[in-house]
């Protein structure tokens, strides 16, 4: 069976998808880029079943937009604290729990996800001993990648289970998003989730002359700027006059 998909948005961009015997089990993908809007045209030629599915993806920046889940049945929330002259270093807490005990005293493997502001990241070796440690309970894996923390879980229980991690600036970056997401899901049942929204506020203030941090960073009055020297006027006419009785001396 050949699928053929088109969007509005994008005419002339036609993307056919293939579905062989051999490749039954094998989803198969369409993004709608780069105009998002409209709708898609979808043909499919051949013999057989198939099902389409449309998934849809945005952002928002406040916590009363966040899509509620079916089931109320997690508890996540995260507090940042900024240190350093330019807020170089974050420490983040964040803090998840179960909460559909009457479905399951506890969760299945959970997930805690955490968007973190560009440029930070994390000494890989450092998270490493932090799971071995076992200072956190059921926590089996820790995970900073380019914009995203992970944290994997064996399960998690109806009171409060914490991690405590640090991240630091390795690329100098300005004007962050101000609002990032943390969340926490069932790994097999990703419908079980529970959303929050952080807000990064000291770094979506921070200009690019802070992060820089030098005299050197070129239009940065914080790093760069000098005090000028007001001239005295009687000391601008008593050089004059000095230098003038010394020329004549000469003379």
């Amino acid at each position: 069976m050949d699928v053929t998909v088109e969007s509005s948005s994008n005419p002339g961009k036609k993307s056919v998808l293939h579905v062989a015997p051999g490749s039954l089990a094998s989803r198969k993908a369409y993004e709608v880029q780069p105009n998002v809007w409209g709708h898609c045209d979808v043909l499919a030629k051949g013999a057989g079943l198939s099902l389409i599915q449309l998934d849809v993806t945005y952002n928002v920046d406040r916590k009363f937009l966040l899509v509620p889940p079916a089931y109320d049945a997690f508890d996540v929330t995260l507090e940042a604290r900024y240190t350093g002259r330019n807020r170089s270093h974050i420490n983040i807490k964040s803090c998840a729990r179960w909460k559909l005990t009457r479905m399951s005293p506890t969760s299945g493997a959970a997930v805690l996800q955490i968007t973190i502001p560009t440029g930070y990241m994390n000494y890989r070796p450092a998270l490493d001993t932090y799971v071995k440690e076992g200072s956190v309970p059921r926590l089996r894996m820790a995970k900073v990648l380019p914009r995203t923390a992970v944290f994997m879980f064996d399960h998690l229980i109806n009171n409060w289970t914490c991690i405590n991690f640090l991240i630091q600036r390795w690329y100098p970056v300005a004007n962050s998003t101000r609002y990032l997401l943390a969340k926490v899901y069932e790994y097999n049942f990703p419908e079980n989730y529970k959303a929050t929204v952080w807000e990064n506020y000291d770094l979506y203030v921070l200009n690019i002359c802070e992060v820089c941090g030098s005299y050197q960073c070129p239009y940065c009055p914080y790093f760069s700027a000098a005090t000028s020297i007001a001239a005295n006027a009687l000391l601008v006419l008593a050089v004059a006059l000095l230098c003038r009785t010394v020329v004549e001396a000469f003379q």
